[in-house]
């Protein structure tokens, strides 16, 4: 790419794929996967698009909640809410224009989707302690494969470590009352509050058996927790999202918390615009979250963050507080079962301390 004072730069991104392995792509979106990125001085605006599918001015197939990327920025994209770029924007000769693009002269796909340096990537934090990163923080996981990573904080303290974070809530600063798109693709920051993904979970549970930790505080101090020896999202299946992203909980272990999950064990995740819970009406909706709800549940850990207050409609847990308490934080986190843990793999770069974000 060019500007208007004859400056050059690109990106490069050694893995590139539309809807791979997808029979019918247009089904779905052309979705775009790019990793592997390498700077040639234009920085890495394309990585925010990963993931996602691709928007006309008739098709919205963004994430964004605030209308179409496509008629705001007036450009076509793999768009997310809206992105970093918007190379097929309006040319405007150098103008400063959130609808503009810039003169684009080559592009360069570099298609090869291998591991990086042809290592072995981690898939989740149990992979990262057993190849020697042992503090607990944010790290760059792999559970889709070199194609796609994420972000997630890893806890390798708790209880022997190795857990990979899907969800945390603690101050409030982040909306979980979000669509299915959403909470398929994940959304937050991991070192902050944040929800990985469905899509995510599911790859990560979907051929291996794992344990849940869920870790509870209230505003006094209080901390308690539950632990289940075996925890999986539609397992077995290669495509979970007609599944409904089922839920599978069982070997309920006692810290405290009491067991919430029993009542949401065997359900479908339900947002408020993709109702699959078994209840007349949609949970989601009159509880204001996003949770595998049976006929609501004991669980609502997606709800509003209420800072201590009562309510339905609150980031409860009823087994422990006894009532519709609003919690101060709340950790989700897996693990591998004992007896399918991650063999030690070799290592593929420096994964000795997390990132410093």
């Amino acid at each position: 790419m060019e500007d208007f004072d004859g400056k050059t730069a690109y990106a490069q991104y050694s893995s590139f794929a539309i809807s791979p392995g997808v029979e019918n792509g247009e089904e779905d979106g052309y979705r775009l996967f790019v990793s592997g990125f390498q700077n040639g001085g234009a920085g890495d605006s394309l990585t925010y698009s990963n993931g996602h599918k691709f928007s006309t001015f008739d098709r919205d197939q963004d994430t964004s909640y605030f209308g179409n990327c496509v008629e705001k920025h007036e450009g076509a994209f793999w768009h997310r809410s809206c992105t970093n770029v918007n190379i097929n924007g309006v040319y405007m000769w150098g103008q400063s224009n959130p609808h503009s693009a810039l003169e684009i002269l080559v592009v360069l796909l570099c298609v090869g989707l291998q591991s990086l340096h042809g290592k072995q990537l981690p898939r989740d934090c149990a992979e990262l302690y057993d190849m020697g990163s042992k503090q607990s923080g944010v790290y760059r996981i792999y559970p889709a494969g070199p194609v796609l990573p994420c972000y997630a904080y890893c806890d390798m303290d708790t209880d022997g470590g190795k857990w990979t974070v899907f969800q945390r809530r603690m101050d409030g600063t982040v909306n979980f009352y979000q669509g299915w798109n959403a909470y398929r693709a994940g959304f937050g920051h991991a070192m902050g509050e944040y929800w990985l993904g469905l899509e995510f979970i599911q790859l990560l549970t979907v051929n291996q058996t794992h344990e849940l930790r869920v870790d509870l505080e209230d505003f006094e101090g209080n901390k308690v927790y539950a632990h289940y020896k075996s925890f999986a999202v539609s397992p077995g299946v290669v495509n979970a999202e007609p599944d409904g992203f089922k839920l599978f909980v069982d070997g309920f272990v006692n810290g405290g918390a009491g067991d919430a999950m029993k009542t949401h064990n065997k359900q479908k995740f339900t947002t408020f615009d993709k109702d699959n819970d078994p209840k007349w009406g949609n949970c989601a909706q009159k509880f204001e979250g996003g949770f595998w709800y049976g006929s609501c549940g004991d669980a609502n850990l997606n709800g509003i963050y209420m800072w201590g207050q009562s309510h339905a409609n609150s980031c409860r847990w009823y087994t422990w507080k006894k009532k519709n308490y609003s919690l101060k934080s709340i950790t989700m986190m897996m693990r591998p079962a004992p007896s399918t843990s991650t063999e030690v793999r070799e290592e593929a770069t420096d994964f000795s301390a997390p990132f410093p974000l």
